[in-house]
């Protein structure tokens, strides 16, 4: 994304309101749907014609508000890894990796892979990958996306993920989930390090860091408020 004209062009941007607003209400879905497929939407739809959930980007703010966050983990000597599950958005991932972020996070496997499908590149699967067919899943991922991380706060979903890795020939990322708040993990200190301690003989996975998510001070008012939770 060089400019952004080429970003609202990859993500189809917000429609135009250039219809007249006697025409408001008055189209059809069916009419809707057929413009929506041919993506050209430009003066030919209201926001109210939208069939919902949709994305509508406020690129002043977007750009600005992008710009200050780099900034900020800049200056603070850290990296910056933005979650992709409010805007879902690959177009929007990849700006946010090409303005200075290390990647993006994803909530499930099945955003990462549309995501790394686009060219996102850095990810992070936020939620432990649990069960056959969602680390099948995960270890294909992986061979086209080798940077990527998983989540995991339990030893047997350690060995489920080396053992499909090591069938496969691929070696996996784990970061293990601490337990700080109200969600899940293991708790920090002597149990999280046995539990790494544990995996080290694994041959397929490696130890990639730590994930840490204080979902409990999210909505505390107040930076000193916050801090304190």
């Amino acid at each position: 994304m060089n400019t952004r004209r080429s970003f609202v062009m990859a993500v189809m941007g917000a429609p135009a309101v250039l219809r007249s607003a006697t025409e408001r209400g008055k189209m059809s879905y069916t009419e809707i749907e057929k413009i929506l497929a041919r993506g050209d939407v430009k003066g030919k739809l209201f926001r109210e014609d939208l069939p919902t959930p949709a994305l509508l980007l406020d690129l002043d703010a977007f750009e600005s508000n992008v710009s200050r966050m780099v900034k900020h983990a800049k200056d603070k000597n850290r990296s910056l890894r933005p979650h992709g599950k409010t805007h879902k958005c690959p177009e929007i991932a990849k700006h946010i990796v090409r303005a200075g972020a290390a990647g993006s996070c994803t909530a499930k496997i099945s955003e990462a892979e549309v995501f790394a499908a686009h060219g996102v590149s850095g990810l992070l699967v936020t939620t432990a990958v649990v069960g056959r067919h969602k680390i099948e899943r995960a270890v294909r991922l992986a061979r086209k996306s080798p940077d990527i991380m998983y989540c995991f706060d339990n030893i047997q979903n350690a060995q489920d993920l080396n053992d499909a890795a090591k069938a496969a020939g691929v070696k996996l990322n784990l970061a293990v989930d601490l337990l700080v708040g109200m969600r899940t993990g293991i708790a920090p200190g002597e149990p999280a390090a046995r539990l790494v301690e544990a995996t080290q003989p694994l041959s397929n996975v490696r130890f990639a860091g730590i994930q840490a998510y204080a979902g409990h001070a999210s909505h505390v008012i107040g930076f000193e408020e916050r801090r304190k939770r």
